[in-house]
């Protein structure tokens, strides 16, 4: 059903899967569970991007980029100190975890992409997007564009 689908499953996923390893019982069942966690974050952090991207115009995307990666970047630093202060690996984990229940919020804040409607044949919903997302931008979107989408 789209990005935004797989998205809000894979944020399931690593939730999920990051607070049961906090609980396991056993190694191998914490490795598995922080494998599983892992193995969803490349996804997480691209899927929201690809999103945002399509429905900012072109002269933000360079400020979006950068901000993006700056956050991360200080994220990265400061787990060392986020570290020294849990002084529990569980502790750490739940603190490191939990954060990811911030994006479920990030649904709320996106219209559908319109490349993912028109693929459905659902012209007339695209057009209605990129109507919404040209207001956001502060531009007017083209005359005749359901025609042109159709």
């Amino acid at each position: 059903r789209g990005r935004k689908t797989a998205f809000l499953v894979n944020l399931c996923v690593a939730l999920g899967s990051g607070v049961l390893s906090i609980f396991s019982p056993t190694f191998a069942i914490f490795a598995i569970l922080r494998t599983l966690t892992g193995s969803t974050m490349p996804s997480n952090f691209q899927m929201p991007y690809i999103i945002t991207v399509e429905q900012v115009g072109s002269k933000q995307r360079a400020w979006l980029v950068c901000i993006s990666w700056t956050l991360w970047t200080l994220g990265a630093c400061s787990l060392a100190l986020v570290a020294y202060v849990s002084r529990h690996w569980s502790t750490l984990g739940l603190v490191t975890t939990l954060p990811i229940a911030i994006f479920f919020a990030y649904k709320s804040f996106l219209n559908p992409s319109p490349r993912y409607l028109m693929a459905q044949g659902r012209c007339e919903e695209a057009a209605e997007v990129i109507q919404t997302i040209s207001k956001k931008n502060g531009r007017k979107a083209p005359k005749g564009l359901l025609t042109r989408l159709q």
